[in-house]
């Protein structure tokens, strides 16, 4: 997905997705820009710099352009034939209606809250909802001039600078980097200028301003001045708070059915199989690798200075099977500390969940017997794919194994 400079064409920023992008997208009251993708994911991006907000994971395609409502609820349909209501501030599902078919077109929202949406199915279909007032005043999409359905008369006049998404105070660790961002309508060509506690930041011209290894003498008020030929406004303060290096490991490792690109790996602290808002998570590259960092003095409970099974487990959800092309469909986890999650690795994960007290070591010794794996193998580090490519003898019986467990939970 792009994000282009309305005036100019040049490119604000980028965000790739699994596949590729059949629907429009949707822009929330606060500038968050939703989007639904074919690798089965509906996104929310942070509509100043193009970071990820959350991923929500459906059942197949996602064709649908998502609709918002008054209540902050965002509609969206699925190829999986299931109209799914999330929290478009967390990504969280609050409910789900299905089908008998693919849902490609948007959803309508009326007055009263009703939810209107076709199928493949043949059917339209007119839901109950929470959003009563209709859909969110929200800049993208819009019917001529506004929610109200008020039409455009005549031609607009030349118009000065309007900010529509403010710069957000953050606080960060110390040696981290930050971007600040907003987003202004008006006459184009709009000019940028952003200041520090007061004072122009020279060359420092954009609709983003990054500040790479913040340190502490970058703490303080910044706000930009965005101005046109009809005039100029200034944006409200955000507040940069910087903090001590918080103490974390780095977790480096490779998520592989095959190989999972654009898949979210998450630390799972509380064991409940979904990333919420403190789970620290991260992306896989697109051979599959990640690096995921967790703060020790939040997740390190035993502060021994690394992460523990009983502390935690990784997950692995969505993204595609860079094997196949097909979209991983279930779940994979692994042990804290594992540098691999893969279907052995979810069923190690399931021995040591059934017997309390074992140990990682000994839950190994039983997957590798019922499977006839090598014990010289570490289920929790040993990546056959790259073994196959040197050629180890061990790599042909991991993998059958690894295909027997995904043929029994698929």
């Amino acid at each position: 997905m792009y994000a282009l400079n309305g005036a100019t064409g040049q490119q604000r920023w980028v965000f790739a997705t699994g596949r590729y992008i059949w629907c429009g997208p949707t822009i929330g009251p606060d500038g968050t820009v939703y989007i639904g993708s074919h690798d089965y994911s509906v996104y929310a991006l942070n509509g100043a710099t193009g970071q990820r907000r959350w991923v929500f994971a459906t059942g197949s395609y996602v064709g649908s352009s998502p609709a918002i409502g008054v209540d902050g609820t965002l509609y969206v349909g699925s190829v999986d034939g299931k109209l799914y209501a999330l929290d478009s501030a967390s990504g969280q599902k609050r409910w789900e209606f299905a089908t008998g078919r693919d849902i490609s077109p948007s959803p309508a929202i009326a007055a009263d809250g009703t939810v209107y949406f076709g199928s493949h199915d043949h059917k339209v279909y007119a839901l109950y909802s929470s959003s009563v007032g209709g859909p969110a005043n929200s800049p993208w999409p819009m019917f001529h001039q506004n929610v109200r359905h008020a039409g455009r008369a005549g031609t607009a006049s030349p118009t000065a600078p309007v900010i529509t998404t403010q710069p957000a105070s953050q606080t960060v660790a110390v040696g981290t980097s930050v971007t600040f961002g907003v987003i202004a309508a008006g006459a184009a060509p709009l000019a940028y200028q952003w200041r520090f506690n007061g004072t122009g930041l020279p060359a420092t011209t954009n609709a983003n301003l990054t500040l790479t290894n913040a340190g502490l003498s970058d703490a303080g008020n910044y706000a930009v001045a965005v101005t046109n030929a009809s005039g100029s406004v200034t944006s409200a303060v955000a507040t940069l708070t910087l903090t001590s290096a918080i103490p974390s490991i780095t977790l480096t490792g490779v998520g592989h059915d095959g190989y999972v690109a654009n898949g979210t790996v998450f630390f799972d602290a509380n064991r409940n199989g979904q990333q919420d808002e403190d789970e620290p998570y991260t992306t896989t590259d697109d051979q599959g690798h990640f690096e995921l960092v967790v703060p020790l003095d939040q997740f390190d409970t035993n502060h021994n200075g690394q992460l523990d099974p009983e502390e935690g487990a990784l997950v692995l959800k969505g993204g595609l099977d860079i094997a196949t092309g097909q979209p991983l469909r279930t779940a994979l986890t692994a042990p804290a500390g594992a540098t691999v999650v893969s279907p052995l690795t979810t069923l190690l994960l399931e021995v040591l969940d059934q017997t309390p007290g074992l140990s990682v070591s000994n839950a190994q010794k039983r997957v590798q017997e019922a499977l006839g794996v090598s014990n010289r193998v570490d289920l929790t580090n040993y990546d056959p794919f790259a073994a196959a490519r040197t050629n180890d003898p061990m790599a042909v019986s991991v993998l059958r194994a690894a295909a027997q467990v995904q043929d029994t939970t698929v």
